[in-house]
């Protein structure tokens, strides 16, 4: 469905840390060059929910990750980062992880 302009069907801009534009069904984000290649948190919460629901309330995080806009060419893209630490089982845990050279 291609968006539409107009009297019937407005764009809606909402500012923030970046600047969202919202045409009927499409998203578009506007990402300041600032903050390109820089590590952001992304936190997702639960707005509101079902009736019955004794596990989650409204305001609680669903998932949280560490992400990074990044340039690929003439397109952007969201990348999601991972900082985990392994340890070799052979060497159990009584010896530190080696620091990257």
């Amino acid at each position: 469905m291609r968006a539409r302009n107009g009297p019937d069907h407005p764009e809606r801009v909402i500012e923030g840390l970046m600047r969202m534009h919202l045409h009927c069904e499409r998203v578009s984000f506007e990402i300041p060059s600032v903050l390109m290649g820089r590590d952001m948190l992304l936190n997702t919460e639960f707005a509101g929910l079902s009736a019955g629901s004794d596990y989650v309330a409204p305001g609680m995080v669903a998932d949280s990750r560490v992400v990074r806009w990044v340039h690929r060419g003439a397109r952007v893209h969201l990348e999601t980062l991972s900082y985990e630490m392994r340890v070799d089982r052979s060497r159990g845990l009584r010896e530190r992880p080696s620091q990257a050279q």
